[in-house]
């Protein structure tokens, strides 16, 4: 594993130059950055680099960062929700279900143009502690992450972040990135990380069926 000044000497190296993605699409600038850094592609929980969470954006980024991911329960609740709420993506020629959709705490996120769906703050009756859940407009919980879990999972994962930005253009039908600016930011809170979950600033993507 690489050390934290060993990474920030070759991001010193390869800032100000252009290199070809090593993969199209949005996760292409992430990738391509593990592969010049040295660090193998993983997604597994802990940082990337020693005592680092590196993340990387395009200056004109529109699209949201991922913090981190983390699976929701009850044990069938992917299943649950892909049963009542996916929908066959024709794009893909599959009649695999799949559900791609991003859900705010704020507002009612409308599914297959018939169900409402958003996040809320609930406190479990058995055991009386919090939880994130993910509702309908019948206030019907589908799935839910229980605050410890939730918390276990931002501090491992947001303990440290390396964010690294960079240019991009287009060489013929390639993407090219320029890494030219990097952020270490720390001393993330997670209580308002729940805040900002409820008032619709931090979304939850959910990506289900979709490999």
């Amino acid at each position: 594993m690489k050390g934290c000044d060993e990474i920030i000497n070759r991001l010193n190296q390869i800032a100000g130059h252009w290199y070809l993605s090593s993969r199209e699409g949005p996760t292409g600038i992430g990738k391509t950055l593990e592969d010049l850094l040295g660090i193998c592609e993983n997604n597994i929980p802990g940082p990337n680099g020693e005592m680092l969470e590196l993340k990387a954006i395009r200056d004109d980024a529109k699209n949201m960062i991922t913090l981190f991911t983390k699976s929701p329960e009850p044990r069938n609740a992917i299943r649950t929700l892909l049963n009542k709420f996916g929908y066959k993506d024709k794009r893909r020629g599959t009649n695999r279900l799949t559900l791609h959709e991003t859900l705010s705490g704020k507002d009612y996120t409308l599914v297959s143009n018939k169900y409402k769906l958003k996040v809320d703050y609930r406190t479990d009756n058995f055991s009386n502690a919090n939880k994130t859940v993910i509702v309908d407009n019948n206030n019907t919980v589908y799935a839910y992450w229980m605050r410890e879990t939730l918390r276990k999972s931002f501090e491992n994962k947001m303990r440290r972040v390396l964010l690294v930005k960079a240019k991009s253009r287009r060489l013929g039908n390639r993407e090219c990135l320029c890494y030219h600016e990097g952020l270490v930011m720390k001393d993330f809170s997670f209580e308002k990380f729940l805040k900002l979950i409820m008032d619709g600033t931090v979304k939850i993507d959910l990506r289900m069926g979709v490999s």
